[in-house]
């Protein structure tokens, strides 16, 4: 695996979410025609809009705002935590902002004249219970309903704000209020943040980066209920014209952060017909967040038991077995639940994993985050 394609799986997300749909916390039943890839994508050589030409000079927390001179923007958070209570959740939060006109076009005198669209989703897993409830939003970017700031994002009433912590870092403050659910939480980094600042002259270059591991603890709310909660999340950051391979092309991603103090990032690209061999990369972040790179050669990521799909009978594959025997790595991912399939503008399984096993003769457990796409029928 090069490092190119290390970015291209940490971006690809941004278009499982541009499903552009309406606000709604019941499942999606009955859709138009589904949002291709090379549709999600039409018209990124608009004239006016920014391209990268050079590399980028990270600095931070102004890169955890906006960037309004590019088409596309995305902030993807996922995470796992525990109660005080010892009871296990998961959440995801999301922003995508997609640009109509440039950053440098005159600005309209109609208050309801908007310059863009922010789509949001968040997700919560109640494993206790065995619930999983997920919501969309679609707003304008006018009359205050949704925009991105320096430091701010916001749709509505959700927002993630980043903050400057004194010791140096990362932090943000994430909150998210719902009908069934809702979230108030505060991130902060446990290792730097991974960059990726672009290829000179390329037409389809983004700049992306990622916080691994952030320590993770707030609020969370189900219902009536609040629980006082504590765990590890995960930020993607990307903008830019993000590669993506155009016609049926579907992916399996996993993000993984072991107890050993290292991450893994797996992904599978494959053809939603079943036709051809799938492409296998992996990364694996340090303990020092030093990035490693492996090819397809190196390792193996096979499913190994399947969930239906109560909407359709989609077979999504939930268990999972990663093995990298020149790390003498052999993982087992199964799912806290198995009823984690996001059914919005897009479906598909979006899910926190269990993940156990051993690295070099060692035992090694944690917990990790799966998004498989392509299953069933949209």
């Amino acid at each position: 695996m090069n490092i190119r394609r290390f970015w291209w799986v940490l971006a690809v997300p941004v278009f499982v979410a541009l499903g552009w749909g309406k606000r709604s916390e019941a499942p999606v039943r009955e859709r138009g025609p589904a949002l291709t890839l090379s549709a999600a994508i039409q018209g990124f050589d608009n004239p006016g809009f920014a391209r990268v030409n050079a590399p980028w000079p990270f600095r931070f927390p102004r890169d955890h705002g906006a960037h309004p001179n590019y088409r596309t923007e995305s902030w993807q958070f996922a995470g796992h935590f525990k109660s005080s209570e010892g009871e296990d959740f998961a959440f995801q939060l999301a922003f995508f902002r997609l640009a109509i006109v440039p950053a440098t076009a005159p600005t309209r005198s109609s208050a309801w004249g908007a310059r863009g669209i922010f789509r949001s989703q968040l997700a919560v897993a109640d494993f206790a219970r065995r619930r999983f409830h997920s919501q969309e939003r679609l707003s304008r970017e006018a009359l205050g309903l949704s925009g991105a700031e320096p430091s701010r994002v916001w749709d509505e009433d959700w927002k993630m704000e980043a903050k400057t912590p004194s010791g140096g870092g990362h932090e943000f403050e994430l909150t998210a209020r719902g009908d069934k659910v809702g979230l108030e939480l505060n991130l902060r980094s446990v290792k730097p943040a991974i960059t990726r600042g672009g290829d000179s002259g390329s037409a389809t270059a983004f700049y992306a980066y990622a916080l691994s591991r952030l320590s993770a603890q707030g609020t969370l709310r189900i219902a009536d209920r609040r629980y006082t909660v504590r765990g590890l999340a995960w930020l993607d950051r990307a903008w830019g014209l993000i590669p993506i391979p155009d016609g049926p092309v579907v992916w399996d991603r996993f993000l993984i952060q072991l107890d050993d103090g290292r991450e893994i990032v797996a992904f599978r690209l494959r053809r939603r017909d079943g036709g051809g061999k799938p492409i296998v990369s992996l990364a694996l972040i340090g303990q020092d967040a030093k990035l490693w790179n492996l090819d397809q050669s190196e390792l193996s990521l096979t499913p190994q038991g399947y969930w239906k799909s109560p909407v359709d009978g989609a077979p999504y594959p939930v268990r999972w077995r990663l093995s990298l025997p020149t790390e003498g790595i052999h993982l087992d991912m199964v799912p806290f639940m198995e009823e984690q399939e996001i059914d919005l503008s897009l479906r598909y399984w979006g899910g926190t994993v269990r993940v156990y096993g051993e690295a070099q003769g060692r035992r090694v457990a944690g917990t990790g985050y799966a998004e498989l796409t392509g299953y069933g029928t949209q």
